[in-house]
């Protein structure tokens, strides 16, 4: 009978748990038809036209325009992502080009970031500020007043040790029969000394997580709210500054809206079997996961905290490590990680540039001029700096081959609803006759048409960096903020 490996050696039971790492996976889930979030800037989405925060002016829908064709693209990504204790709204955008001519070219894909200040929410962290505020202070108070009266209790002179043989220890000792070690002395009948004060309130008030004093809104409240978010979205800002702007954005090509859930991605390692032979090394399967995710959680450890690729990784090995990574969870559109690590599509100029070889302290024996690497580590020192602040730009999120598969088939699914029953007959008899472009038809010379238009996005994966300061500079070289502001953002896109 063969020998099978042991998987049960108890200290590597930990090998099998599912680690969770630094990743916000963005998943569809289903259409969006409900004209509320249709509005609602908040709503993270795929596809659809875009909704903007409420603003005083509509965003020239210049900005969505391919730099190649100079047409307007279709909005693939709108994720609502506002800094963690940050006082601004904050939403991302990403648009593309799915011209078969534009693909491979600059400004094919295009990345915006808006940003509006939300005056209650500051005022909400400010408070919440005040409360971490008077916490900590209560507890050094409590503190404090706890060392005073323990400094209090404790004896005058208590590095000097009692005789218990002596005649005034014995006179002194306890009276009590049932105490009978001639060795103790504490004294059984002094009053006890006073228990520390008690933290329970400033226990309590630590797990409240509730910081919003507000009263809940009405639903008088509510319904201004959305009327203030239609009037201020694409389908209907007749009373803005920029009506021909909203018009143009309504008219928008545009793909059919799909939520866009959220979820952390975890990985589960290949089970390690028990190494029998010493000095021999058994891969884990944790080598050829990505380990650059931000510093994981999980027990995951320092395997997590950097990502590096072996020396000479040929574009197959890349790709096999992008596929292992993504196989946990297929369904991910949208990879969400500000100031993470991006995961590499395959090994072409990109990823040489984003992941630059490392040194090595060894020498090249035959060229001693040159220096060995040990492999590629991630740098993102390159990457052009926020243009308005000169702030670093950092990597936020990369859109996913999926996304292009889930938007085509919510299409293709739309057009065969609207499809009419000529149109589908049409199409059914096309079919059964096995109609040619050299068949002289008309319907074959529209079908020929539109295959030498076909459009389709061909990208691997487009990378976003985002400045990492968040600004709302105004533009021109000022450094006065904003109320509110749009900034293109840089993208790095690895094609198929």
């Amino acid at each position: 009978m063969p020998h099978q490996p042991d998987y049960s050696d108890s200290d590597d039971e930990s090998i099998h748990e599912e680690l969770e790492t630094g990743v916000l996976l963005g998943l569809p889930d289903g259409a969006v038809t409900s004209k509320t979030d249709l509005f609602d800037p908040a709503v993270s989405r795929m596809g659809g036209l875009p909704t903007f925060l409420p603003s005083t002016s509509v965003p020239s829908p210049d900005i969505s325009h391919c730099k190649s064709c100079r047409e307007p693209m279709e909005l693939l990504i709108q994720v609502w992502c506002p800094f963690e204790q940050s006082p601004m709204d904050r939403l991302l955008y990403v648009w593309g080009c799915s011209r078969a001519g534009c693909q491979r070219k600059d400004g094919s894909v295009r990345a915006y970031r808006s940003v509006k200040f939300n005056a209650r929410f500051a005022a909400k962290l400010e408070r919440q500020k005040q409360k971490t505020k008077e916490k900590e202070e209560a507890k050094r108070r409590a503190a404090e007043e706890e060392a005073k009266k323990k400094a209090s209790a404790a004896p005058a002179s208590s590095t000097v040790k009692p005789n218990p043989f002596s005649l005034s220890s014995a006179a002194s000792g306890p009276s009590n029969p049932s105490f009978s070690s001639p060795f103790g002395s504490g004294n059984l009948f002094a009053a006890p000394s006073a228990p520390p004060p008690s933290s329970k309130k400033v226990d309590e008030e630590e797990d409240d997580d509730s910081d919003d004093d507000e009263p809940p809104a009405t639903e008088e409240e509510i319904n201004e709210l959305a009327e203030a978010l239609e009037s201020t979205t694409i389908d209907g800002q007749s009373a803005a500054k920029s009506s021909a702007n909203a018009a143009t954005w309504a008219t928008a090509p545009s793909f059919k809206p799909l939520y866009l859930s959220s979820v952390s991605e975890y990985l589960v390692p290949e089970a390690k079997p028990k190494q029998l032979i010493k000095n021999v090394k058994v891969s884990d399967g944790l080598d050829d996961l990505d380990a650059g995710s931000g510093g994981g959680r999980g027990g995951a450890g320092g395997k997590w905290k950097t990502e590096t690729y072996e020396k000479g990784a040929s574009t197959d090995e890349i790709f096999s490590r992008f596929s292992k990574r993504v196989v946990n969870e297929g369904k991910q559109c949208l990879r969400y990680e500000l100031s993470g690590v991006p995961l590499p599509y395959h090994n072409d100029s990109v990823y040489k540039k984003l992941f630059a070889p490392t040194p090595s302290t060894a020498y090249n024996v035959t060229r001693p001029s040159q220096h060995a690497t040990t492999g590629r580590t991630y740098d993102r020192s390159w990457i052009p700096k926020c243009p308005t602040c000169g702030s670093p730009r950092t990597f936020e999120a990369q859109l996913m081959p999926n996304l292009i598969t889930v938007l085509r088939r919510a299409e293709d699914d739309a057009k065969r609803v609207k499809q009419s029953d000529v149109e589908r007959r049409n199409e059914l008899a096309r079919v059964l006759l096995k109609q040619n472009p050299g068949g002289g038809g008309g319907a074959s010379g529209t079908a020929a048409g539109s295959d030498a238009h076909k459009t389709g996005m061909e990208w691997g994966t487009c990378m976003v960096f985002s400045c990492l300061g968040d600004c709302r500079v105004a533009e021109g070289g000022s450094n006065e903020q904003v109320g509110d502001c749009w900034r293109e953002e840089f993208v790095l896109i690895q094609w198929e």
